[in-house]
């Protein structure tokens, strides 16, 4: 009967300190429920002109890039093919010279 009873409480207290300290951890990661008070949040403006015009530009200049890095990658792709095709074609001829 004691055992029982030392069981159960092990259990109990095993399992409200882990909550505890899922608990306190969440706290400290700023994972609780508060909100930003309405005065701190920040309002959003529409970008200007000039602003969307960099955004433009950018994202062309990135587009042109990875146009660049997919014709690099068809590249190795094909010396990659070619590559292969001239190992199995070393490993035929070795095969052959054994037999």
């Amino acid at each position: 009967m004691p055992y029982a009873v030392v069981l159960v409480g092990c259990m109990l207290v095993c399992t409200l300190g882990m909550g505890a300290m899922m608990w306190l951890m969440m706290r400290g990661m700023g994972g609780g429920s508060q909100q930003m008070p309405r005065s701190s949040a920040v309002e959003v403006s529409p970008l200007a002109g000039a602003d969307r015009r960099q955004i433009s530009d950018g994202h062309e200049v990135q587009e042109a890039q990875v146009a660049e890095l997919r014709a690099q990658i068809e590249t190795l792709e094909m010396r990659n093919r070619v590559l292969q095709g001239e190992l199995e074609t070393q490993r035929a001829d070795t095969i052959a010279s054994r037999a």
